[in-house]
């Protein structure tokens, strides 16, 4: 039995760290030109390299701090579901903790196609109005 990360698990661990550190430039690399996210599903996705990336970089700027931390993972095949922990730190220097799951598809190579995240918004967003 390998216990060696594939590559499709060192993307997957790859974004989570570019999250946490909130660096733009790496989280982008983990991702295909035409991913599809879907943050918070039920939320219209956002579509291709660009939209992606504008999303973020409004996530970034807008907190302190995001950080989301992988509690468990699993892979079949090119898709994963991560269970996650988080905390966000508002503006106004204020903090909350939020959980959720994250499924992802992939290619063969480990490029994320597709984000579907499973979290309640409402808490974390209201850090934006204290």
């Amino acid at each position: 039995m390998n216990s060696e990360p594939n590559a499709i698990e060192l993307q997957i661990a790859e974004y989570f760290s570019a999250i946490r550190s909130k660096d733009l430039k790496r989280l982008m690399l983990t991702l295909s030109q035409d991913a599809r996210l879907y943050d918070p599903v039920g939320q219209p996705p956002q579509i291709g390299a660009a939209q992606i990336e504008d999303f973020f970089a409004r996530v970034f700027d807008s907190f302190r701090e995001v950080r989301l931390t992988e509690e468990s993972m699993y892979v079949c095949g090119t898709s994963v579901a991560v269970k996650w922990v988080g905390t966000a730190i508002g503006p106004g220097g204020v903090s909350c903790a939020f959980a959720g799951i994250d499924t992802f598809e992939c290619t063969e190579m480990g490029r994320i196609n597709e984000i579907r995240a499973y979290w309640n918004a409402a808490p974390v967003m209201a850090l934006l109005a204290l």
